[in-house]
């Protein structure tokens, strides 16, 4: 379920860049960042429940960062 779901979040965040970077439309790009916000939510979750609890934590602050970085964009 976390590998659906962190493909499914991959694809939404390369489609939101890639279309940010081909039109040069920036109002797509809190979008994005709330995508991989997610992303990198799944690979937190994923990583603590194998075990590995240091690179878990990474993601997880990542994952604070970029909501809150996001949030301030809008």
């Amino acid at each position: 379920m976390l590998f659906i779901l962190r493909l499914i979040f991959a694809g939404i965040t390369a489609t939101f860049s890639l279309w940010v970077l081909i039109t040069d439309n920036n109002q797509l790009m809190p979008w994005a960042f709330i995508a991989m916000a997610m992303l990198f939510l799944t690979i937190a979750i994923d990583d603590y429940i194998k075990g590995y609890k240091k690179i878990s934590i990474l993601f997880l602050a990542a994952f604070v960062y970029i909501i809150f970085t996001s949030i301030y964009i809008f």
